[in-house]
C-alpha cells in the first residue's frame, strides 16, 4: 500500500531529474552561442573566434565524458554526476562577470568539463537500469532534453533576458535551477544498482577492450560526421539566420525555437522506434531527409517564415533525434554492462572531437571568408558520411536480437 501512494518510482524519479538536470545542462552550454550576436561585437570577436570559443568547451566536454565514464563504472555514478552538477551550474552563473575573451574561453571550459562527466555517467545509469526492450525509449527520453533546451529554450530565454535585462543576466539566472536540481539528485536520487554491491565497483574496466568493439568504432565513426552538421546550427544557426536571412534576434529566436521542437521529439520518438523496428534503419533514413531539408532552409527566402520553421523542425527531427541512438543506446549494447559508461564516452568523446572541437573553427573561417551560407552548405555533406557507415553497424535492438536468435 505504501508503494502505491508514490508518485514516482525511484527508477522514474532519477530520469525525470536527470531529464531536467542535462537539459538545464544544454541550456548553459549553448546560452554563450544564443547570445553570440550581442556578445561577439562587444568583445571585437570573429566567427572564427565564437567557433573557437564553442570548441574549447567542447574538447573540455569531450576529455571529461572519457574520464568521467571510467570513474562512474569504477566508483559509481553518482559520485561523478552530484559534483559535476554543482560545478557546471555555478560556472554558468560566472560567465556574466567575464570582462576578456581569455576568461570566457577558460570559465566555458570548465562549464564543458562538468557537463561531459555528468552526461556519460546519468546516461550510463539509465541505460543500465532501464528495461532492456525499453532502453531506446528511456535514453532517448533524456537526452531529448537537450534539444528541448539547448534550442527551444534557450534561444527564447537568452533573447528575452538580455533585452530586458543585458546578456549577463542571462547568465546569472541560470544557477537557480542548477542548485536545486543539484540538491534533488542529494537527497532524492539512489545510486545504480549495480553499485549496491561493493564488490561490483570494484570491476576493472580496459578501455582498450572497448574500442575494439565493432559498434564502438562504427558508431564513433557515424558520431564524428554527424557531430558536424548537428554542432553547426547549434554553433551558428542564431547568426545565419540574422546576418544571412536579416530576421532580428528575437524572430531568430522564434526560428532556432522550431530546430528545437523537432530535435526534441526526434530524440524521443526516434530511439523509442528504434527499440521497435532496430537501430539501423532509422541511422540509414533519417540523415537523407536531414541532408535535403538542410538544402531547403539555405534557399528559402526570409519571407517564407512558415516554410522555413517546417523545414528547420523536420531537418533537426530526422538528424538530431538520431544522437541518442548511435552516441549512447548503439555503445551500451555493445559492451557489457560494466563497460557501458566507458562504451558511450569514447563514442561521444570520438564524434565530439571532430564534430565540435575541430569543425566549428574551420566552418567559421569558411564563414569569414565566404559567408555563413557556405559554411552551412559544407556541414550538410557529412550526413551522407553517416548513411555510407550506417550500413556496418551490427543491429543489438533486443527485440531484434531475440528473435533472430534460434530458441
Amino acid at each position: 500500500m505504501e508503494n502505491n501512494k508514490k508518485l514516482l518510482s525511484p527508477f522514474q524519479l532519477m530520469v525525470g531529474t536527470y531529464f531536467l538536470a542535462w537539459g538545464f545542462s544544454a541550456l548553459d552550454r549553448l546560452l554563450i552561442a544564443m547570445l553570440f550576436p550581442i556578445v561577439l561585437p562587444e568583445f571585437g570577436l570573429s566567427f572564427a573566434a565564437g567557433g573557437m570559443l564553442m570548441a574549447a568547451m567542447a574538447l573540455a566536454y569531450l576529455v571529461f565524458a572519457f574520464i568521467g565514464g571510467i570513474l562512474s563504472d569504477k566508483w559509481g555514478r553518482k559520485k561523478v554526476i552530484l559534483p559535476s552538477v554543482f560545478i557546471f551550474s555555478i560556472g554558468s552563473a560566472i560567465t556574466g562577470a567575464v570582462t576578456a575573451f581569455g576568461q570566457l574561453v577558460g570559465i566555458r571550459s570548465f562549464i564543458g568539463a562538468a557537463e561531459g562527466s555528468f552526461n556519460m555517467s546519468a546516461t550510463a545509469q539509465i541505460a543500465e537500469e532501464a528495461p532492456p526492450e525499453k532502453r531506446g525509449l528511456y535514453v532517448g527520453l533524456y537526452t531529448s532534453a537537450f534539444p528541448l533546451f539547448a534550442s527551444l529554450v534557450a534561444p527564447i530565454y537568452a533573447t528575452q533576458v538580455a533585452a530586458v535585462w543585458g546578456w549577463r543576466w542571462a547568465c546569472y539566472l541560470t544557477i537557480i535551477p542548477g542548485i536545486i536540481l543539484a540538491a534533488i539528485i542529494w537527497f532524492g536520487v539512489k545510486e545504480s544498482k549495480r553499485f549496491a554491491i561493493p564488490q561490483a565497483a570494484e570491476c576493472k574496466v580496459s578501455w582498450l577492450e572497448v574500442v575494439k568493439q565493432k559498434n564502438i568504432l562504427v558508431g564513433s565513426l557515424i558520431g564524428v560526421f554527424g557531430m558536424i552538421w548537428l554542432w553547426s546550427w547549434l554553433s551558428f544557426g542564431m547568426s545565419f539566420l540574422v546576418s544571412v536571412k536579416g530576421f532580428d534576434t528575437a524572430t531568430a529566436g522564434i526560428l532556432l525555437a522550431a530546430l528545437g521542437a523537432g530535435g526534441f521529439l526526434g530524440c524521443f520518438l526516434l530511439p523509442a522506434l528504434s527499440d521497435k523496428v532496430g537501430r539501423k534503419k532509422p541511422i540509414i533514413i533519417g540523415p537523407i531527409i536531414g541532408f535535403l531539408g538542410t538544402l531547403a532552409i539555405l534557399q528559402l527566402p526570409a519571407s517564407s517564415f512558415g516554410l522555413l520553421a517546417a523545414a528547420l523542425f523536420l531537418t533537426a527531427f530526422s538528424t538530431w533525434g538520431l544522437a541518442p541512438i548511435f552516441l549512447s543506446v548503439v555503445p551500451s549494447e555493445a559492451v557489457p554492462a560494466e563497460w557501458c559508461g566507458s562504451g558511450i564516452g569514447i563514442v561521444t568523446c570520438i564524434g565530439e572531437l571532430a564534430g565540435i572541437v575541430i569543425a566549428p573553427p574551420i566552418l567559421g573561417m569558411i564563414a569569414d571568408k565566404f559567408g555563413l551560407g557556405t559554411a552551412m552548405f559544407c556541414a550538410a555533406i557529412p550526413l551522407i558520411a553517416v548513411v555510407i557507415f550506417s550500413f556496418f553497424l551490427r543491429e543489438t535492438a533486443p527485440r531484434l536480437v531475440s528473435k533472430a536468435t534460434p530458441s
